[in-house]
């Protein structure tokens, strides 16, 4: 009969030595799962910092997304002027040179003029000149006087009047 007490003190510290390494196995298990936790614990708490950062971020990206647009429009709007102004370059350069053109035009206008005159004035004196000699060329001994400004009574005399004009012929 010993031997079977044996075994069953034997089983009884056998399941006692199980028990006592399953109780070691549960304190060990009950530390990872604690430090579990903890660490558990610390990463919520270090994803809630990640989380405000986040929004934090976010709100920043939101505000800098608005200065963007704000820029890119007043940017928009600096180039409409840029490109006004030179529309109104190129619309000035164009005036300009239609000016150096329109001036080059009157010089040359006022040059032809001055010309045309010097030529007619010429040609009136050349012409009062050889009108001048034919009278005088026509008139036997004096030279006759045609009054042009009809200062004396022209109606009643239909014949021009006669004077000595031998002050009129300048070029004797």
């Amino acid at each position: 009969m010993a031997p079977p007490m044996l075994t069953r003190r034997a089983a009884a510290l056998e399941e006692q030595l199980k028990l006592k390494n399953a109780l070691r196995e549960l304190k060990s298990l009950k530390q990872v799962n604690a430090d579990l936790v903890r660490e558990q614990d610390d990463s919520e708490v270090e994803l809630r910092a990640i989380i405000a950062k986040n929004s934090q971020l976010k709100g920043e990206l939101a505000e800098l997304n608005s200065a963007h647009n704000l820029v890119i429009e007043e940017r928009d709007q600096l180039q409409k002027a840029v490109s006004s102004f030179e529309q109104c370059i190129s619309t000035y350069e164009e005036a300009l040179g239609k000016i150096s053109m329109l001036e080059g035009e009157l010089s040359r206008a006022c040059s032809t003029i001055n010309d045309l005159q010097s030529q007619l004035h010429s040609a009136e004196i050349l012409s009062t000149n050889n009108l001048y000699d034919e009278l005088v060329a026509s008139s036997s001994t004096m030279p006759m006087c045609i009054d042009l400004t009809c200062d004396s009574p022209c109606i009643k005399n239909p014949k021009p009047q006669q004077h000595s004009c031998s002050y009129l012929n300048s070029h004797n």
